[in-house]
Parts: structure tokens; sequence; C-alpha cells
């Protein structure tokens, strides 16, 4: 049902040995055979411990695992976490939650029973998790650059990655192989890989935008039914306005950041500031440099000290 993610289960492994603890790979599931066994060439489970089909993830649910890391297509995580929450796993739910409101509602009602429950929810939005973010973050709340009163968020970059259809595909196997390249299964760009940069507008902020008018085209893609690029205006109100530009088109130059500007000096996302003025901060103490790895670990610890994260509302 995915493209495989090995580095997932890699960081989460490395996460349990920064906090001192052996983790052990229960299960593995994928909707196809071929991507389920060449997981399984790293991990060496019984064939009992590998679920095929799109209904394997109850397969998964159904054993003592104490975590579930999701990164199927994301138009199955609503269903996916609704059934984890149930059967009372801590989760890691990789970005995007969701493709629709729909399917983000969902989230945001499960996360709630996962908070009732007490257990970890962390999403993929690794950069509240990186300390470059978390600096500029603390450096802006203590007023640095002033109050944010607009900036940009771009992603520009090529096509990530396509799957041609075999001859043998069903048009729902090609499309779940093929996910990323369509609206349906990732929601686009913008959702996919895009929302990193403006969940780091709505953190940096601490709000959601209140409208959003943009556009968008599809010229060169080859694949799929996606657009190309994106222009989108968001306001979030009091006068402050974030554009976000996102491109997907192969052999063009790329940028991929966020840039801000205060009542009184600007910075980029994780970088310098300019015309600072002198503020205190906390120090930024972390258990890693890899903010892919450090998620896992606050999803771990969170677990276990009775803090339990849950990210399955990030609208601040």
């Amino acid at each position: 049902m995915r493209r495989p993610r090995h580095r997932r289960p890699r960081q989460f492994i490395a996460a349990c040995k920064l906090l001192g603890a052996e983790a052990e790979v229960v299960a593995l599931a994928d909707a196809f055979e071929d991507r389920a066994k060449r997981l399984n060439d790293t991990y060496k489970l019984p064939a009992t411990k590998v679920f095929v089909g799109y209904d394997a993830y109850q397969k998964v649910m159904a054993t003592d695992c104490a975590f579930v890391l999701m990164a199927t297509p994301p138009a199955f995580r609503p269903v996916h976490f609704a059934a984890a929450v149930a059967a009372g796993k801590h989760c890691f739910v990789e970005k995007p939650v969701a493709v629709d409101p729909v399917g983000a509602r969902a989230i945001i009602a499960t996360g709630e029973e996962a908070r009732n429950k007490g257990l970890a929810v962390v999403a993929g939005t690794q950069r509240r998790h990186d300390a470059s973010y978390m600096k500029n973050k603390a450096l802006i709340d203590a007023g640095a650059i002033g109050a944010l009163r607009g900036g940009v968020v771009q992603w520009n970059g090529t096509v990530p990655w396509i799957r041609r259809r075999a001859k043998d595909d069903t048009d729902a196997d090609y499309m779940n192989r093929n996910w990323l390249n369509f609206t349906e299964l990732s929601g686009d760009h913008i959702v996919e890989q895009h929302i990193h940069n403006v969940d780091v507008a709505i953190w940096f902020l601490g709000r959601p935008p209140v409208s959003a008018l943009g556009f968008g085209g599809r010229a060169r893609r080859e694949t799929g039914n996606m657009f190309d690029f994106f222009s989108v205006d968001y306001d979030f109100g009091d006068g402050v306005r974030i554009h976000s530009q996102c491109r997907q088109i192969t052999g063009t130059s790329g940028r991929v950041g966020e840039f801000f500007t205060g009542a009184t000096g600007s910075c980029f996302g994780a970088g310098k500031m300019f015309g600072q003025k002198q503020v205190d901060i906390p120090a930024i103490k972390l258990d890693t440099d890899d903010s892919m790895v450090q998620e896992h670990v606050d999803l771990i610890r969170g677990a276990y000290n009775g803090k339990p994260v849950n990210d399955a509302r990030q609208n601040r």
C-alpha cells in the first residue's frame, strides 16, 4: 500500500538506542507482497508476521506491538490511525495525515481518543524537532525581530519518483503503487511535501491562516493527475500574509526553505537572523542532530514518561 520507507523503522530503532532501549520489529504490512518481502529482507521476520493485502493493517493491530509506524499512501491514514488507537497503540503518523478536510477532521477526532487513552502520537513534521528551527522559533517568541508581519515558504524541486504501470496492474493497484502522483491518494504536493514549509509558518506564527487564495497548473507531469506548481497567498489575519510557492518540475533549479519578516528584523526558518535584538532564550537541548530520529525519541519518551506527545492537531 505504499512506497516502502525503510528509513522509518531504522529511525525508530535508532531512537530506542538513544534512550537505552532495544526495539523489536513485531510485524510488517503492505498491500503488495513484493514490497512486504523486500522490506522483510532487512528485518527477517517469519512469514506469519509479514502481512499482505489492503486489510493487512488490521493484522498488525492484532499483534502485541506497542508502537505502529504508518507510512502508507496518505489517503489511508485516517482509517489506519483509527484502528491503531482503538487497539491501544502509540502512533507515528507520517505526514500528511490526510488528503482532504473529511480525513483531517477524522484524524483530529481520533487524536482526542488517543489523548483520552494516554497514547502518544507524533506526525512527520520533523522541523518541529530540529534544533535550528526550535531556536529561531524561541527567538521570535522572545521578540528578537518583533512581531512577524509576513514571509515566504517554498519547496521548489523535481518530481520525487514515478512508478510505471505494469501490464497486469488493476487500476487500484497501479494508483496505489504510483500514489505520490495521484491527488486522491497523496493530497497533491502542497499536502504531501510542501506541508513541511507551510507548517513552519503556522508554528512560528502560532495560528493557522484564516483564508487562502491561489492558483496552480500542470504542464510537464508524466503521470498521475497532480499539478506541477502552485502559488498561494495565505492570510493569517492582522495584516499578516505568507506567500507559499511550490513546484515539482524535473530539470529546474530548486529552493526549499522559509523566510520571515518581522516588525524590526527578518530571518530564515532555520538560519540567519537580520536586525536581531538581543534576547535571552533557554538552551535548546536535543538527543540528536537528526530531526527524523529526534521525533521518534520524543514519541517514545512521551509514551513512557506519562507525558505523551499528541500531534494529531497542529494548528499553532
